[in-house]
């Protein structure tokens, strides 16, 4: 799901040898992913703090996409000078409806991997492509269910601090690697939905190996 938004005027552009794509984020999985599928890019801190938690709605998609425009928003003048930005934002969703957002610390991000463990759930990856003239928006909803290999598994995992700063407190390739297993029909679960990011990318004209 995504639109298109108009911002104003006509569209214009810098010239190829001065634009760039940016990631308005410092996550170093979503830096990866995006470097990983061939895109070239710079990567910038967002001038907008995620909430603790997010907006208990009833639309937890359009929240996730939100997110993603306040952070691409935040970056504007890279925008007004004929750049291209690129956000995204995540949001767990318990089996109770319950959104998550990312721990402020040790014993809220046990809280909300015992809220996750063994129960289905879903990861929704809102994401948002932004130029001087006009906003892409568009998410990816993944069912997920969790499961740890043995009962020390969350305090050797909460150990590690792969949970800091990651909505839900878990990133699949980092509890996979801790011998958890994963159940999902969709990959990759959380991050930037590459598929949906490059579909988005071409529509502004932004494509893998592009100076």
């Amino acid at each position: 799901m995504g639109g298109c938004v108009a911002i104003n005027g006509p569209v214009t552009h810098a010239s190829e040898e001065t634009r760039q794509l940016f990631l308005v984020s410092l996550s170093p999985s979503r830096r990866q992913q995006l470097a990983r599928a061939g895109f070239r890019f710079e990567q910038v801190a967002p001038g907008y703090e995620d909430p603790a938690t997010p907006e208990q709605s009833d639309a937890p998609a359009f929240e996730a996409r939100a997110l993603a425009a306040h952070k691409a928003l935040s970056r504007y003048e890279l925008a007004v000078a004929g750049h291209v930005l690129l956000s995204g934002d995540t949001i767990v969703i318990t089996d109770s409806g319950h959104q998550l957002g990312k721990p402020t610390g040790v014993d809220h991000a046990r809280r909300m991997l015992q809220e996750l463990i063994d129960r289905p759930h879903s990861v929704v990856s809102g994401i948002c492509v932004l130029t001087r003239d006009e906003m892409r928006l568009g998410h990816v909803e993944a069912p997920i269910r969790i499961t740890p290999p043995n009962l020390r598994a969350v305090d050797e995992f909460i150990s590690t601090g792969l949970w800091r700063d990651v909505a839900g407190a878990y990133r699949t390739e980092d509890v996979r690697n801790q011998g958890w297993q994963v159940e999902t029909s969709v990959e990759p679960v959380g991050g930037l939905p590459i598929d949906l990011v490059a579909d988005r990318l071409a529509a502004v004209g932004v494509f893998p190996g592009d100076r």
